[in-house]
């Protein structure tokens, strides 16, 4: 068994232009790992204040608000091989400011910019990867990703403490800007474009039509609607961890800037294993059980988290949600890879990533408004709640009964094509 999955996975990285993405995204998702640590506990040391924390990752979520809609289409419109390579390059500039301010609002413009590279680069690296490999291989492909993100968040968090501790803020933020550096120089060497699937003259009207196509389609398919309502509401509930947990570390498990990075790195180690536990879990039981259920898990280890006042006890559910929270995008990223298709890609990727975002700015509202009248420990656990609540009631959305049975291997031809037809059930050709 193991010697049949180990030859899967080095007959996927044999595929050159995969390799030199997969090569991209784990030397970026580094330096993006050491400056994210770095950038937090600059800002929280600061101002010692969860609002600043929460401010900085509203600012770095604004974009979506403000150009969401927009670069999907655009997106369409473009190479995405080009794309990718310039926003390595606008991030590599803009995270190099860094080290020259310690003003609280030019750094918030600084990540505001920086978030609106994210918001091209990520869903155009999403939409490249079917291009690169087979459908039959998506799994392990993502699989892949998620591993390289999992290894990354191990070695990124430490790293970055050591980094900042030893020569300071300034190096973690060129060593960043270099990572976008490697991974553009990784992307030119593909060979896959990803050319524009949108002909014609990019314009207003041109853009607002894909866009309202894009929407009507997910309206329309009651699968797409689903899952963009599971991972909006989520977020919001997921999303209340990020800007309270160095507050959570300091005051409940009482830790220091050291478990911190602790924390970030159990949850990576958690995410090595999570991507090949997905694409295991999505050929044993199907890819709607899996993206459904895993979530129940997720919301029960939020809530027992968020209960343990103890570092070992709470590292051990950081892992266990690593493997459970990348085995999840695994098989969720290749259900959407699967499903959509090529025409509105770049749209679903990115309205995905929006909602995404948005559930993010709502949570981290929400945190800014509880954290001065309730303990953080509080909050994570009616978060939880809330989080187990939201899916539970998300099985009464029309698109269940269509996810819920989905499945794509270890499955007859007539038997797919029965179930790929409940997918569009009752959608239009847009």
């Amino acid at each position: 068994m193991r010697t049949s999955s180990f030859n899967r996975y080095f007959h996927l990285l044999r595929n050159r232009d995969y390799r030199l993405l997969w090569f991209s995204q784990a030397v970026s998702e580094i330096g993006t790992q050491i400056s994210r640590i770095a950038l937090i506990l600059f800002v929280y040391k600061h101002h010692q204040s969860a609002a600043a924390v929460a401010g900085l990752m509203i600012v770095q979520t604004v974009p979506v608000f403000l150009l969401g809609f927009f670069s999907g289409a655009l997106l369409e419109h473009f190479h995405l091989k080009r794309t990718l390579i310039a926003m390595d390059i606008v991030r590599a500039v803009l995270v190099c400011l860094l080290p020259f301010t310690s003003n609280l609002w030019v750094i918030y413009a600084i990540s505001f910019g920086i978030s609106v590279g994210n918001l091209f680069f990520l869903p155009a690296r999403d939409a490249l990867v079917p291009s690169i490999v087979p459908k039959q291989q998506l799994e392990l492909a993502n699989a892949f990703i998620a591993m390289s993100v999992g290894l990354v968040l191990v070695i990124g968090p430490a790293l970055g403490g050591l980094l900042t501790a030893t020569w300071g803020y300034a190096i973690a933020f060129f060593v960043d800007a270099a990572t976008f550096i490697g991974s553009a120089l990784f992307i030119f060497r593909i060979s896959v474009s990803g050319k524009p699937t949108s002909a014609g003259k990019v314009d207003i009207a041109s853009l607002m039509e894909e866009i309202r196509n894009g929407l009507q389609y997910v309206r329309r398919t009651p699968m797409i609607s689903f899952l963009a309502n599971l991972v909006f509401f989520t977020m919001i509930a997921i999303g209340i961890l990020f800007p309270l947990l160095p507050e959570f570390n300091a005051k409940f498990l009482h830790g220091t800037d050291f478990t911190f990075g602790l924390i970030s790195s159990a949850y990576g180690l958690g995410g090595l294993l999570g991507g090949p536990v997905g694409e295991a879990l999505a050929r044993r039981f199907g890819h709607g059980r899996v993206v459904y259920y895993l979530l129940i898990v997720d919301s029960i280890i939020f809530i027992v988290f968020s209960r343990t006042p103890f570092l070992i006890p709470s590292l051990v559910l950081i892992a266990l949600w690593g493997i459970n929270g990348f085995a999840w995008w695994v098989v969720y990223i290749a259900l959407l890879q699967r499903i959509v298709p090529q025409d509105f890609r770049g749209r679903i990727f990115t309205l995905m990533h929006q909602l995404e975002n948005a559930g993010m700015v709502v949570a981290y509202g929400l945190a800014m408004a509880a954290a001065p009248f309730l303990p953080v420990a509080t909050i994570f656990f009616l978060a939880g709640l809330g989080y187990f609540g939201i899916v539970l009631a998300l099985r009464f959305h029309r698109g269940f009964a269509a996810l819920l049975p989905f499945r794509v291997e270890g499955i007859n031809s007539k038997e797919q094509n029965i179930q790929n037809k409940s997918v569009y059930n009752n959608s239009d050709n847009v």
